[in-house]
């Protein structure tokens, strides 16, 4: 029994120190690729909360400057109901087709 121990023992144990060294290494530089990885994920996080952020600042300028335009449009008293409609309808699909463009 003994010496089947010693030999489980022997074949657990590295025959020598460069494969301890090696898995030192193998160990480190997977170490380091999975921070890099961490870190490009969280720029590219941060990249998108930007980009949302963006795209809701224009939204929300776009509705004010519809707002604006409409208020103007429907207190026009030179104008009719149908043209008044007629101009509004135009406006936001100019407006749509700059935004899509």
């Amino acid at each position: 029994q003994r010496a089947e121990r010693d030999i489980l023992f022997e074949e657990m144990m590295p025959s020598n120190s460069s494969e301890v060294v090696a898995k030192g290494r193998k160990r480190r530089e997977s170490k380091k690729k999975a921070e890099s990885r961490k870190k490009a994920q969280s720029r590219k996080k941060a990249q998108n909360r930007k980009k949302a952020l963006q795209t809701r600042v224009k939204l929300e300028k776009r509705k004010e400057f519809m707002n604006r335009i409409e208020k103007r449009i429907k207190l026009d008293r030179r104008l009719s109901d149908g043209q008044k409609k007629l101009i509004l309808t135009n406006l936001k699909a100019r407006l749509n087709e700059l935004e899509n463009a």
